[in-house]
This record gives structure tokens, C-alpha cells and sequence, in this order.
């Protein structure tokens, strides 16, 4: 038997198109890594364009509530607060609210800050020497009713070193339209409970008020030229004055007692302060 016509090329026929395509299919490989690297990254990025497309929009969405809702957050309920230092003794002294310092300098006697806002609600009340934050002389927990008005009068107690010590008061700052008011504190550590005179009325405005009270205010007519003093009862003399007060129309004043009536010098005696509330 004889092969077939050109069984031989028939072979290498096959041969050859076997290796012509795997020749093709292998070019890629050998030659395409440019083109594959190109046609990759086209890819990724027409692929990134499309998810920052979709994404970005929600992304703004999102931080747009985000803001939105800090905005939304209401804020705190806030209490009114003042300070007076009528503490004696040479104390230079901070006042803490939750272990933080709220005054900038140093409180000495008869500083006096006005009335500014704070957070509502519980408090830590503390006194601490001015030059160790450590060294807390008293402390208190206090509640701060919303849009209410309080003053922190500082006051000393009579032994020696003179310990610091505060009384809290709250107060009604509703005006008299056409008179003032008056009210009093007592931080004199030790006097008996005292009775506040008005020049020219012979009844007291008010009667029999202890160490580390207060009372209401209480209206009185306006005047240019008031005196008052304290006594410790109808018939003793005056033992601290405080004279020619201008008292007006719509407004709100506290006197207090601090000092010592047994000290006699000038940083230490017993006096009358006052102060405009409102």
C-alpha cells in the first residue's frame, strides 16, 4: 500500500497551523504588555469615574445631614452667674465649676464679676488656693435651674487661717417699675443675727439675719441719699454703716455684711458692700 497523496505536507500542514496559532495566541503575551496595561488601566478608570460619579453625590448628601444635624443640636440650658468676694484674710483664690477654673485672675476681697452665663442643670461648686489647683478649701453640689440667676458670695470664717467659705443665692431679678429693691446677706462671720436699718424709718427692712443668710428682696423707693446700717438688736448701736446710696428707679441692689466685728483693722473690720444686681 501506498500512503496517501502528500500525507507528508498534509502533516506539515497541521503542524504548521498549530504553531501559527499558538504563534497568535502567544502574542499577547510576548508583545502586549503595554497594550494590556493601557487597556487595564483605561478600564479602572472608566471604572473609578463612574463610582466617584455615583458616590460623590452621596457623599455630599451625607455630610450635608451630617451638618445639618450638628447644627440641629440644641444647645445647652444655661443659668445666670455672678461672684463677690467678701472673704478676708489675704486669700487669692479660684472658683471651679466641674473641676474647671471660671475666673481669669486670681479672686481677692471685694472682687466682684458680673453676672455670666454657665451650664444648667448639676454643678461641682469648689474654691481652691490660686496657686495649687490641688488644694480644694470647700466644695458643693449645686443644681442651676434653666435661665435662672444665682451670685456666689465668698465669705470667711473667724478662726484662723480664716478658712474660705461660700453661700449661694438665688435671686428674682423681676423690676419694681417705679422703686427699687433691696435685699441682704450676712457673711460676717461673727455677728449675731442682724437687723438692717433705713435712715429715717425707725422699723427695720429687715429683721434678725444670721451668719450665711439672705433674704428676698424687698421693694423701697428710689432716692439719691440712703444710709443704712446693722445693728444686733433695736436698742445697740450701729455696728457697720454704709452711706449716701443712690437707689434707682427699676433696679435691684444687694448689701452684705463681711468682715469681722471683732478685727479693727482696715482689710479686716466689719463694713456694709453693695452691689447692682440688675
Amino acid at each position: 500500500m501506498h500512503p496517501p497523496p502528500n500525507s507528508g505536507s498534509g502533516h506539515h500542514e497541521i503542524r504548521k497551523i498549530f504553531f501559527d496559532a499558538l504563534r497568535h495566541v502567544s502574542e499577547p503575551r510576548i508583545t502586549g504588555n503595554f497594550k494590556t496595561s493601557y487597556i487595564m488601566t483605561a478600564i479602572q478608570k472608566n471604572i473609578s469615574d463612574k463610582i466617584v460619579a455615583v458616590l460623590l453625590p452621596i457623599i455630599i448628601a451625607i455630610s450635608f445631614i451630617a451638618c445639618k444635624k450638628k447644627n440641629d443640636t440644641p444647645a445647652p440650658d444655661t443659668s445666670n452667674l455672678a461672684i463677690v468676694d467678701a472673704s478676708v484674710g489675704g486669700w487669692q483664690l479660684d472658683f471651679r465649676i466641674n473641676g474647671q477654673k471660671y475666673n481669669q485672675q486670681a479672686l481677692r476681697y471685694d472682687t466682684i464679676l458680673p453676672y455670666t452665663s454657665v451650664t444648667a442643670g448639676a454643678q461641682g461648686f469648689s474654691l481652691t488656693a490660686a496657686d495649687n489647683a490641688f488644694r480644694v478649701l470647700i466644695s458643693s453640689p449645686v443644681n442651676l435651674r434653666k435661665d435662672h440667676y444665682y451670685t456666689v458670695f465668698i465669705g470667711s470664717l473667724k478662726e484662723l487661717p480664716y478658712a474660705p467659705l461660700f453661700v449661694i443665692t438665688q435671686e428674682d431679678l423681676t423690676p419694681a417699675d417705679d422703686k427699687a429693691k433691696v435685699r441682704l446677706i450676712n457673711v460676717g462671720a461673727d455677728t449675731q443675727p442682724v437687723n438692717l436699718y433705713v435712715s429715717g424709718m425707725d422699723t427695720p427692712l429687715f429683721v434678725q439675719l444670721p451668719f450665711r443668710e439672705a433674704t428676698l428682696f424687698k421693694t423701697i423707693d428710689a432716692g439719691d441719699h440712703y444710709n443704712f446700717q446693722i445693728r444686733e438688736s433695736a436698742q445697740a448701736a450701729a455696728i457697720a454703716s454704709i452711706n449716701d446710696v443712690k437707689l434707682e428707679k427699676g433696679k435691684l441692689y444687694t448689701i452684705y455684711v463681711k468682715g469681722f466685728k471683732s478685727d479693727d483693722t482696715a482689710a479686716g473690720k466689719l463694713k456694709l458692700g453693695l452691689i447692682s444686681n440688675k
